[in-house]
């Protein structure tokens, strides 16, 4: 098995061993790509989000691509794009509280959209990405044990349930 240079104590050194390895180790020509470091993958916050937290960072890290990653800090995902994407509508605003909280993305309200019927969009930045102005945030390493990031992603999923949907809503019908 050929793949990356060892060390003497037969750990990889990241230098691959032959140059058609290097070649093939590469994202198809043309085809966007987003970049996760080992550390981000195995930290506590990560590793802490749920299902829909997922979903939430996969779509943005869709539309990061689709703008050729030079965008990071002004994605724009509409309500009906996290929708189309698995996420139930009133799950949204828990969803974004909970990576906000874990710092895996930083949040802030679009503006109004003047069609009728299209809402607010969301606008995102990726934290462990640069931006044009800003270096990648490390705030995600803060939590050192899972147990600590659930315990702030449980608390943010329950604080962000969006009260003015929860005020829409018609009371139970009483039996």
């Amino acid at each position: 098995m050929v793949g990356r240079r060892h060390d003497k104590t037969g750990r990889s050194t990241g230098a691959m061993a032959a140059s058609r390895f290097a070649k093939q180790n590469r994202p198809p020509q043309g085809e966007g790509f987003v970049w996760f470091t080992r550390q981000i993958m195995r930290s506590p916050a990560f590793r802490a989000m749920s299902l829909n937290a997922r979903k939430l960072v996969d779509r943005v890290l869709i539309e990061h691509m689709d703008h050729g990653g030079a965008q990071n800090g002004e994605l724009i995902v509409t309500y009906a794009d996290l929708v189309d994407w698995g996420i139930r509508r009133n799950s949204i605003p828990p969803t974004i509280a909970e990576v906000v909280a874990l710092d895996i993305l930083e949040h802030r309200p679009g503006r109004p959209s003047h069609i009728a019927g299209k809402g607010h969009p969301q606008v995102f930045r990726i934290s462990w990405l640069p931006t044009a102005d800003e270096p990648p945030s490390t705030k995600w390493c803060a939590f050192k044990t899972i147990e600590q990031a659930n315990k702030v992603a449980k608390a943010a999923r329950a604080c962000g349930t969006d009260a003015r949907h929860n005020a829409k809503r018609d009371p139970p019908p009483k039996i």
